[in-house]
C-alpha cells in the first residue's frame, strides 16, 4: 500500500486554522495592493500569495545562497520577490508561475525595480515552458497537503505532495553541474513523507537554517542531486 502524507490531529487542526486565516486575508484583497517587503515596493494582485502575511518568504529569502554572476530559476515566483532578490547577485533570473495574476504582478515588479534586462518572467506550470539549466533553482513550495480549490490555495496547498513529487522528478534536468535547489519545509506538513520523496528522487538534503518558535519548526534546505 502506498503511504499518503499524514500528521497528528493537533497539527492538522492547526494547519487548517492557518489555511483559513490566510484564505480570509487574501479573499479580502480584491484589488491590487502595494506592499513593502525587505525594503522593496511590490505590487500584489488578487489571488497572488502575499509575502508580507507569513514568515516563510522572509526566512527562505535570507538563505538563497545565490553566487555572483550565476543563473537562477524561481519557480512559483508569486509576485516575483525572490527573483528580484536573487537578481542582486545573479547574472540572469527566470521567474515562472502558473497563476496569470502572479505573472502580471512579477512583470510589473521587475519593471518597478529596473530589472527587465536581468529577470525574465514567464507563465509556466512547473518546468513546462522552462528551457536551459541553472546554477540555482528556488522553490518555495506549498507544504499543506490538502487539495486546493483556487489559484491562491494552489500557492499553499499541494494534494498528497503531487506537485512536489513532479518538481523533484524534473528539477535535476534543469540544474547545471554543482547546482542546487533552495527550498523550505515546515512541520505543519508531513516532513517524514517529504524527506522520503527527496530520497526517492535521489537528492542529498542539507539543512541550512532552522527556525523554531513554540511548536512551529520551519527549515530551509539546499538539495543536491546525488551523483550516479
Amino acid at each position: 500500500m502506498i503511504r499518503k502524507p499524514r500528521v497528528s490531529r493537533e497539527t492538522q487542526e492547526h494547519a487548517e486554522e492557518i489555511i483559513q486565516t490566510l484564505s480570509r486575508k487574501h479573499e479580502a484583497n480584491t484589488r491590487d495592493r502595494m506592499i513593502s517587503f525587505k525594503g522593496l515596493r511590490l505590487l500584489v494582485k488578487p489571488s497572488v500569495f502575499s509575502p508580507d502575511l507569513v514568515k516563510s518568504t522572509r526566512i527562505i529569502s535570507a538563505h538563497l545562497g545565490v553566487k555572483k554572476g550565476s543563473s537562477v530559476l524561481d519557480l512559483g515566483t508569486g509576485c516575483g520577490v525572490l527573483a528580484i532578490l536573487a537578481a542582486r547577485k545573479a547574472k540572469k533570473v527566470t521567474a515562472a508561475d502558473i497563476n496569470e495574476n502572479a505573472v502580471k504582478s512579477a512583470i510589473e515588479n521587475v519593471k518597478i525595480h529596473g530589472l527587465r534586462d536581468k529577470v525574465r518572467v514567464i507563465h509556466s506550470d512547473l518546468f513546462q515552458k522552462i528551457k536551459g539549466k541553472f546554477h540555482t533553482i528556488i522553490f518555495n513550495p506549498p507544504f499543506y497537503f490538502s487539495e486546493p480549490t483556487n489559484d491562491f490555495e494552489r500557492s499553499i496547498m499541494d494534494k498528497n505532495y503531487q506537485t512536489l513529487a513532479l518538481f523533484l522528478n524534473h528539477a535535476k534536468d534543469h540544474l547545471l553541474p554543482g547546482g542546487k535547489i533552495v527550498t523550505l519545509f515546515s512541520n505543519a506538513g508531513d516532513l517524514k513523507f517529504i524527506m522520503g520523496l527527496i530520497k526517492k528522487h535521489a537528492y542529498k538534503a542539507k539543512e541550512v537554517h532552522c527556525r523554531k518558535k513554540g511548536e512551529s519548526v520551519v527549515s530551509v534546505y539546499h538539495l543536491f542531486p546525488k551523483l550516479s
